[in-house]
């Protein structure tokens, strides 16, 4: 799914492998999550967890440590939500509910990581979705590795706020939304 999202955009360099992954997707601390609409996948989307004390790090620390560091700290769990896609044949189709629907599983991750912040490393073009999502820009634009295309910061310093926002806007109906997650603990 996030092959054939972003190569269908040229935001990657296309393989014969139709894979694209980095060095995050197999690290304990990162879980991958596909959803499902009436049984056909609709989008994926990354979680990365930065707990203090532990040594895993986030994506996001690549390009915006300094950022972070300045804005909320590095005293509590962070939650980076990264390599969110849509497959192509449906965002058109789906619209913003798609997208708060995939977006569910990172509220799974807050919950389940106690988290106090969500960050996201986005293309400028994507600042007023995150805004609905309550995350405030926190940087400039900046080159972000593996992909043909800069991003901001964007970080939620409220993130019941953007659970509650994700529950009241996922609108499609339980029987017809269901997520497969996988982790990078050995998946």
């Amino acid at each position: 799914m996030r092959y054939l999202s972003y190569s269908a955009d040229d935001y990657i360099e296309k393989n014969d492998a139709k894979i694209f992954r980095d060095e995050f997707d197999l690290k304990p601390n990162c879980q991958s999550y596909l959803t499902y609409y009436e049984g056909t996948a609709i989008g994926s989307i990354r979680s990365c967890t930065y707990q203090p004390g532990k040594e895993y790090d986030i994506p996001v620390f690549d390009v915006f440590i300094n950022e972070i560091k300045d804005s909320i700290g590095l005293a509590d769990t962070i939650i980076e939500a990264n390599k969110f896609v849509v497959d192509p044949a449906f965002r058109k189709r789906g619209g913003a509910q798609a997208r708060f629907s995939i977006y569910k599983n990172i509220t799974d991750s807050i919950d389940d990581n106690d988290a106090k912040y969500l960050v996201a490393g986005v293309r400028a073009e994507h600042v007023k979705f995150y805004r609905l999502l309550n995350f405030e820009q926190a940087s400039e634009e900046r080159a972000y590795p593996h992909v043909n295309f800069k991003t901001v910061l964007m970080i939620c310093k409220d993130v019941q706020a953007f659970k509650n926002f994700i529950d009241q806007n996922s609108a499609f109906k339980k029987h017809q939304l269901t997520r497969q997650r996988r982790s990078g603990r050995g998946a």
